[in-house]
């Protein structure tokens, strides 16, 4: 596969090749956490890849902010 730029095509790339790409560039859980604004205390990792977010703790630190969007995705079908 050419590099970390290249388009995840499923019409030219096989399921293994798009999985191994993700694999291979796939952030951290506190890297991932950290970019959204979550502090650290409120991540509870599980391994590196896995992990919960502290509801409340981030409710109570936003408390008075302006509201957004959430997106709660519960499960994948493959």
């Amino acid at each position: 596969m050419a590099g970390t730029t290249a388009k995840l095509d499923p019409t030219v790339m096989s399921d293994w090749q798009i999985a191994q790409h993700a694999e291979d560039n796939m952030k951290t859980f506190l890297q991932l956490g950290h970019e959204l604004g979550i502090k650290s205390s409120e991540l509870i990792p599980y391994g590196h890849y896995m992990g919960k977010i502290d509801a409340h703790a981030v409710l109570e630190r936003v408390k008075g902010t302006p509201t957004g969007k959430y997106i709660d995705v519960t499960a994948i079908t493959p």
